[in-house]
């Protein structure tokens, strides 16, 4: 295991990108980290990449445009890990409040996980990246 995997750089607490939707992904891939959240074929290395990720998106080095699966643009490490984080997150925070009785809650889950996915191109039916389970 190599250092940086077993500590992951600090990531900043307040997002300060313009962009709303770079917000949410930054947040969404830092608490995928900070939780540990299980995702399929992560190791320490991806856990502790989402960070640096997310640092970079917010400090403009990288887009949305860089992270995202898009036809006939080459799948990326970058690709990769922020559309597995993500899926990873969007079913977590689904199965978090589904079967509450909080219709506001379930309201503003729906409402962040479909601007992730759609962020991240995740609910294109030509996305490589898509989950087996989700295609």
């Amino acid at each position: 295991m190599s250092s940086s995997a077993s500590q992951p750089s600090a990531a900043p607490t307040e997002w300060t990108n313009p962009s709303k939707p770079i917000r949410f992904v930054c947040s969404a891939l830092v608490e995928v980290t900070r939780t540990r959240l299980p995702v399929p074929g992560f190791t320490d290395d991806d856990y502790a990449y989402l960070p640096q990720l997310a640092t970079r998106l917010n400090g403009g080095e990288l887009s949305l445009s860089d992270v995202s699966w898009q036809l006939g643009i080459q799948v990326t490490r970058e690709r990769q890990v922020a559309s597995a984080a993500i899926h990873a997150f969007t079913e977590a925070e689904w199965a978090r409040v589904k079967d509450g009785d909080d219709e506001d809650a379930q309201a503003d889950v729906g409402n962040d996980n479909a601007l992730l996915r759609t962020c991240l191109n995740l609910d294109d039916p030509q996305n490589p990246l898509k989950l087996k389970s989700e295609a």
